[in-house]
């Protein structure tokens, strides 16, 4: 860590959720990868990528979405950390997330992004108003 920063202990209990949350391009995968492994987590840019062949094609999110909460469910009953790495801003799609761990008796850990300034964002993960679902 560099001046003037401490280092920080975050705990995370076994089996865990873990939701990364922040815009596009404010270190989110990067943290996602320093601290987890990588078997761990699951990207919503990723599974886009894989999808549609581009990781900011959003319509291809909800395709996404549904393999991601496949993924989360199998991880969850496997009772093995499961790091879901996306932006994670909608409350509405967090707080499923979230109930379906709850539901199989596993935590949820929310960890802001650690976001540094607007000006940090890449501008290639910008997303634009024609590349949006209708």
């Amino acid at each position: 860590m560099g001046p003037g920063t401490a280092d920080l202990a975050i705990r995370i209990p076994a089996g865990a959720l873990v939701l990364l949350i922040g815009p596009s391009g404010s270190g989110k995968s990067t943290f996602a990868a320093r601290h987890f492994d990588a078997g761990a987590v699951i990207s919503s840019d990723r599974l886009r990528g894989l999808l549609a062949g581009d990781e900011g094609e959003q319509r291809a999110t909800d395709a996404a979405f549904q393999r991601l909460r496949h993924w989360l469910d199998a991880r969850l009953e496997a009772r093995a950390l499961a790091v879901v790495d996306a932006t994670n801003v909608d409350w509405m799609r967090r707080a499923e997330l979230i109930g379906r761990a709850r539901h199989l008796g596993h935590p949820a850990v929310r960890l802001p992004s650690p976001c540094r300034s607007i000006s940090a964002w890449r501008e290639a993960r910008r997303v634009s108003a024609a590349s949006a679902p209708p």
